[in-house]
This record gives structure tokens, C-alpha cells and sequence, in this order.
């Protein structure tokens, strides 16, 4: 993977799902939001087996990255030498074990979902993907690879982007029918292929830093300190440009789909959003507005009740302390 092609087929492999899954869950929860659930894949409108087609792109896609890109080209051919790993090579092995994560994930999915030989419970194969993006964060974060100039800020960024994956597929299994969840772990999905595709743009490619230059050993190396300073400070600056299209990329969609949606779904919307206000009583927010303001208007009442029935037992008590002894009553009020 410490190559441009390295960086560019995986990226593309996660932006190609991230928005497609952006998509279907939009798409989805405005047709039927009281009965969204999150999903590990969404079939393609296409006939037969080809639904299917996402599964079978990441079943194929990284299979094809880990056997023919890192352990066929990335080694020359030839990955095991003298009867082991050659230190050279070792990189490779590691970013082909990230890829083994993902293909076995992606063959877990379609065993699950297209037969009745694994029969998974609701939420086991969010943890599944889970699973493999932590070992991919693992990867980035314990590298045998000594990272110098800018490189470790990249790394660092894109850490925070399969964090950000780990933890929305765990919450998905926990919290399967939260829209938000979905379209977050979506959106970091998508961000994750466009930073790969950005890190190979910045260290292998046409937008290496001013100053920097890639030594034979694809190390990159820069002329400086201030020029290596520039070059990190501008890592953050398009990681912040990239999440930024993201959103603005989610939110159009979402504005555009809405205007297609049943009226139902957006009425439901609408009042699971609401807010309502009673003075000096605070507010009530989602499904429950309405409940909320009953339950306000009877704690109203039962407090009316209480301070009349007070009332009445502090003047009986007025009255007995006013009793004299031949059983009349003194003016004590």
C-alpha cells in the first residue's frame, strides 16, 4: 500500500460503498422512517444474482488488492524468499492481512444474507465490520513502516477516520434503527476512500508538498523544517476541506430526496423532530411532545388538589387549637 496504486484501488474501493450506502439510507429511511433498520449491504437495482453487486466488489475488490497488488506486484512476484518474508516485503503482508479482514467480511456478508448456512443474529455483522475496521486502524496506527516529513499526519487523519467507522458500527448493532448512526458511518466510510485517495495524490503523486520529493525508497523527504511544517499544516487543511464536501454532498442529497418522499414519511419526520414548550415547564422534544404535555397538565391538577386539601386540614387544625374547654370555639382565624 505505500505506493500510489496502493493507496488509489483500496480508496476508491471505500468510496464507491460509502456513498452508496449514503444513498440507499437516505433513500430508505424517507420512504419508511418508523421502519428504518441499518444495513451491512443494500442490493442494486439490477436483475437477479447482480443485486448483489456490491458484495461481490468487495469480495472481488479485495481479493484482487491483497493477492495481486501487494503480495504479487508490491513484492515483485515473489513475497516469500528463502523460505520466509523477506524484510522488504513485510509492509505488504501487513496491508494484504488489512485486505484478508475485509474479504472475509465481505464473504461472511453474502453467506449470511443469500443462504441459511449463517444465521446471524440482528446486528452480528455490523460487529463483523467492526472488527475489520479496527484491525485496519491497528495497521495504520502500529506500522512496521517509520513514517517521516508529513506522512505520519496523513496516517494520523486517516486513523481518526476508521475510528470514527469502528465506532458507528458498533453502535449500529446496539442501535440498529438510528438513521443518524447510518449516515455517519456512511459518511466516514466515503471520507475514509477520499483521504486514501488524497494521501496517494499528496505523497505518490502530482500534489506532493512544495519542496518535498519522494526519495527512491517512496520515503518521502523535504527540503526543510518550515517546508515539512507547511507540508502537515496543509494535511489538515484538505482533511477539513474533504469532510466539508462530505456534508455539504449529504445534505443536498437529502434535501433532494425529500422533495420526492411520501407525505406520510415527512409527516412522521415532522412530529418525531417537534418540540413543544410549556412556560416555566420546560420543553418536550420527538414522539412524546404530546405525552409530555398530558403528563404537565395532570401534574398541574394532582398539585391543585394537594395544596386545597392542605388547606383545608391547616384550618381544622386552626380551629381545634381555638377549642376551649367547654368544647366552643374562640375567633382564631
Amino acid at each position: 500500500m505505500g505506493s500510489f496504486a496502493g493507496h488509489v484501488i483500496p480508496g476508491t474501493l471505500f468510496l464507491l460503498v460509502g456513498l452508496w450506502h449514503l444513498r440507499c439510507g437516505i433513500k430508505n429511511y424517507l420512504a419508511a422512517p418508523q421502519a428504518f433498520v441499518s444495513r451491512m449491504w443494500h442490493p442494486a437495482p439490477l436483475p437477479g444474482h447482480w443485486s448483489r453487486l456490491e458484495l461481490y466488489i468487495i469480495v472481488a475488490g479485495s481479493f484482487l488488492d491483497m493477492t495481486l497488488v501487494e503480495l504479487g506486484i508490491g513484492t515483485g512476484f515473489r513475497p516469500i524468499e528463502n523460505g520466509g518474508v523477506a524484510p522488504g516485503h513485510l509492509n505488504n503482508f501487513e496491508h494484504a492481512s488489512m485486505l484478508l479482514m475485509f474479504f472475509v467480511l465481505g464473504c461472511a456478508v453474502l453467506v449470511s444474507e443469500t443462504t441459511s448456512l449463517l444465521p446471524l443474529p440482528l446486528g452480528a455483522l455490523h460487529v463483523l465490520a467492526a472488527l475489520a475496521f479496527l484491525c485496519e486502524g491497528l495497521l495504520f496506527s502500529l506500522h512496521s513502516t517509520t513514517h517521516s516529513g508529513a506522512e505520519p499526519r496523513y496516517h494520523l487523519l486517516l486513523a481518526l477516520c476508521i475510528a470514527a467507522c469502528v465506532a458507528c458500527a458498533l453502535l449500529a448493532a446496539a442501535c440498529p434503527r438510528s438513521f443518524l448512526l447510518d449516515a455517519f458511518g456512511s459518511g466516514a466510510i466515503a471520507l475514509q476512500g477520499l483521504w486514501f485517495w488524497q494521501t496517494a495524490m499528496s505523497l505518490y503523486g502530482p500534489l506532493i508538498p512544495s519542496g518535498c520529493y519522494l526519495q527512491p525508497n517512496t520515503t518521502l523527504r523535504c527540503d526543510s523544517e518550515e517546508i515539512e511544517h507547511r507540508g502537515t499544516a496543509l494535511a489538515v487543511l484538505q482533511f477539513i476541506a474533504l469532510l466539508a464536501s462530505i456534508l455539504v454532498l449529504c445534505l443536498v442529497y437529502y434535501g433532494v430526496a425529500a422533495r420526492t418522499a411520501p407525505q406520510p414519511s415527512l409527516d412522521f419526520i415532522r412530529a418525531t423532530h417537534a418540540v413543544k414548550c410549556v412556560e416555566g415547564k420546560g420543553c418536550v422534544s420527538g414522539n412524546k411532545a404530546e405525552v409530555g404535555l398530558v403528563g404537565v397538565a395532570l401534574h398541574e391538577e394532582e398539585k391543585g388538589t394537594r395544596e386545597m386539601d392542605s388547606g383545608g386540614e391547616e384550618e381544622t387544625r386552626l380551629l381545634s387549637v381555638g377549642k376551649d374547654n367547654s368544647g366552643e370555639y374562640n375567633s382564631v382565624l
